[in-house]
């Protein structure tokens, strides 16, 4: 294969929002495989098993690190979407920061976030950063993070089993953002079907 050939597929990948989107569906199902052992031993624990006896109690922050992804795939499929010229001289456009600073995407990608929402995607931001990939950022300051609930700051926690829902709503949220024409369509021709 010649690079032409790369070249095609890379621009052609780089600029199409639907396929940033698919990715984040990817991400988010193995977030959810990962968030869905974590939630059965948590059960487990408080019907009085020993969390010696669990294997997947530490595996929420994985999961938050995958969904932290998935989220971060959607907001540049929005911008991606907005601002189509996303491959500028063959190569991906600059993002925001490092381009995994899930707040400022979400303020390019003009989606407002509420209290919950924030808190939950800075969380997020930071797991993807370095808490789900390491045991420590690259200087002490960075550790601690002010986050609801919590009056001081903290270490990230990851995402609670209650949050799961807040999650979920702003997942499709974003989603319907790039798949709202092929929704549009959907809902239309059930409608020119029904009638």
């Amino acid at each position: 294969m010649n690079s032409e050939f790369f070249k095609e597929q890379f621009g052609m990948k780089a600029e199409t929002p639907r396929i940033w989107a698919l990715n984040a569906n990817r991400l988010k199902r193995g977030g959810d495989l990962i968030f869905d052992a974590y939630e059965i031993d948590l059960q487990a624990m408080e019907k009085g098993a020993s969390p010696l006896e669990l294997n997947n109690l530490e595996v929420a922050g994985a999961a938050t690190m995958l969904f932290g992804f998935a989220i971060e795939n959607l907001l540049k499929a929005i911008i991606i979407a907005k601002e189509p010229r996303t491959v500028n001289e063959g190569n991906l456009r600059d993002w925001p920061s490092n381009g995994h600073k899930l707040i400022l995407l979400a303020e390019k990608a003009d989606i407002p976030l509420n209290e919950q929402q924030k808190d939950m995607v800075h969380r997020l931001e930071v797991f993807v950063e370095w808490t789900g990939r390491y045991p420590v950022p690259k200087k002490p300051t960075q550790i601690p993070l002010k986050q609801l609930g919590i009056n001081k700051p903290f270490f990230p926690l990851p995402l609670q089993p209650f949050e799961r829902k807040i999650f979920e709503q702003l997942f499709k949220s974003l989603q319907s953002f790039i798949f709202r024409d092929t929704l549009d369509d959907l809902e239309k021709g059930s409608a020119d079907n029904a009638g």
